[in-house]
């Protein structure tokens, strides 16, 4: 089901969601922000910590003045045995079997997550991170399968305050992605994989350390009045992050080579 409409929220719009927003909604809707303030990440004693999209950007948002338009639409993620996989099940559609979000506005994202563990059988992706670029400090890690607490996300690029939303990409015509994330857990650390030079948690208050230096941007497509193609071709450059003491205390785990084509939409 796909529906583009103008939604007006008290909170600035921006996906990762605070553990009550956890539950798919009844309808199709844009995602609220909840930001984590540094000081209520879980953990006491020394470094937060957090456990996904839900809860590791830290500080208060300070993107304003947004366009929430909105299209929400299946994702379907290509195969690509270098970067970024499905799970083989079709199309990822929101509200459906742990899909959270699939929905553009000022930026184009799939969210999973099995909350509380209730869904019988939640959909995943899965990340090669077999290919690190020599001399970058990366190492083979394996190929991760992940569905809890994760997402993809693609923004187009930001003016002043504000995210620009992909509804006001011409249909037709393919713009430069200043960012596109990837998120994964690696032995219950959740990590990012940066693509581009906005940097992941760059709407929120504070110094967030991840960072798009050396990587890859990819390309938005838009194909149709309500569908979008997200495409990062084979051999392109990612750097690895582990959020596990949030974007604040983000630690830089070198690049790796990967490859994704995202569509959303129809």
């Amino acid at each position: 089901m796909r529906k583009q409409f103008l939604i007006a929220l008290a909170l600035s719009v921006s996906i990762g969601c605070g553990k009550s927003d956890l539950a798919a909604p009844a309808s199709p809707t844009v995602p609220r922000s909840l930001s984590i303030p540094l000081g209520f990440a879980r953990g006491g004693g020394g470094l937060p910590t957090c456990s996904g999209p839900s809860d590791c950007v830290a500080g208060e948002v300070i993107c304003t003045n947004e366009d929430l338009t909105a299209t929400v639409a299946p994702t379907i993620l290509s195969d690509l045995s270098e970067g970024v996989s499905s799970d083989g099940r079709g199309q990822y559609i929101q509200g459906t079997d742990g899909v959270v979000y699939s929905v553009v506005v000022h930026v184009a994202t799939l969210r999973l997550d099995n909350y509380k563990k209730s869904i019988k059988n939640p959909r995943k992706y899965t990340v090669n991170l077999n290919n690190p670029v020599p001399g970058s400090g990366g190492v083979p890690l394996g190929i991760i399968t992940d569905g809890n607490d994760t997402h993809i996300e693609i923004q187009w690029y930001r003016v002043g305050d504000a995210r620009q939303n992909l509804h006001n990409i011409p249909i037709g015509e393919t713009v430069t992605a200043n960012q596109i994330d990837v998120g994964l857990h690696i032995n219950g650390r959740y990590h990012v994989l940066q693509m581009g030079p906005q940097p992941y948690g760059h709407c929120h208050a504070g110094t967030t350390l991840v960072n798009g230096t050396g990587t890859s941007s990819g390309t938005i497509y838009r194909a149709s009045q309500t569908k979008w193609v997200i495409d990062l071709p084979a051999r392109s450059v990612g750097r690895l992050f582990d959020l596990y003491n949030t974007t604040w205390y983000a630690v830089d785990k070198g690049l790796y080579y990967t490859q994704l084509r995202f569509e959303i939409g129809n």
